[in-house]
């Protein structure tokens, strides 16, 4: 995911779709960009077969 600039967007979305139910941790800690980049589905699926 090479669109760094929604992550606020996303966080403020899952903050309000919480309201408050539970107190969340720092987002930017666990909503990150993968970590094998734009090859991440297929590392990923290769890993797995």
């Amino acid at each position: 995911m090479n669109q760094t600039q929604l992550f606020p967007s996303i966080y403020n979305y899952l903050k309000k779709f919480i309201a408050d139910y539970f107190i969340l941790p720092e987002l930017s800690d666990y909503i990150v960009s993968p970590g094998f980049g734009d090859n991440a589905g297929m590392t990923r699926s290769l890993m797995l077969s």
